[in-house]
């Protein structure tokens, strides 16, 4: 999945003329936890990344709409950069929710339906992109009910990380 992720970072990155492009994400760096740790420690760990991942979408989301309340698709040389910033964080940070390994298998099932909505998501960025970068208030109105439903979604799905087999 994260090659997935990889190839849609291309196709968002062509940027285009007053449009910044993204950089690359950072490698995405493990959960720590502490040597020794139980079992329950890491799954813990596991559900609290998630979590704080989720969290932190949602919040860069609602930033930017705090930033530019109407959400509609501006000129404006500081809603483009928004835009991109906004994308830049999110796009990096489900890339990261969905490289770490579930620490139990019974995790599995509930990362691969994070995966592939976060996924989903960052396709729906990429499309936000390309309608900032080509200036299109459609496909920007499209963009924008994509990002709400998926935003509605992760908020849903973090609620619902399984707490044991």
């Amino acid at each position: 999945m994260v090659a997935g992720v990889a190839g849609a970072l291309v196709i968002v990155a062509c940027g285009g003329a007053g449009l910044p492009d993204l950089e690359s994400c950072r490698a995405p760096t493990p959960i720590v936890v502490p040597s020794g740790a139980s079992a329950g420690d890491i799954e813990d760990a596991y559900r609290a990344a998630i979590i704080t991942g989720i969290d932190n979408i949602i919040a860069e989301s609602l930033s930017f709409t705090a930033r530019h309340p109407s959400r509609e698709l501006s000129n404006n040389s500081a809603f483009r950069r928004d835009y991109v910033a906004a994308e830049q964080n999110n796009v990096c940070g489900a890339a990261w929710l969905i490289s770490l390994d579930p620490p139990a298998a019974y995790l599995d099932g509930f990362h691969a339906e994070l995966s592939k909505m976060l996924g989903e998501y960052v396709e729906t960025m990429a499309l936000g992109h390309a309608a900032v970068k080509s200036r299109n208030v459609s496909d920007f109105r499209k963009w924008d009910g994509r990002e709400n439903s998926v935003i509605e979604r992760l908020s849903v799905i973090g609620d619902s990380i399984p707490t044991g087999p």
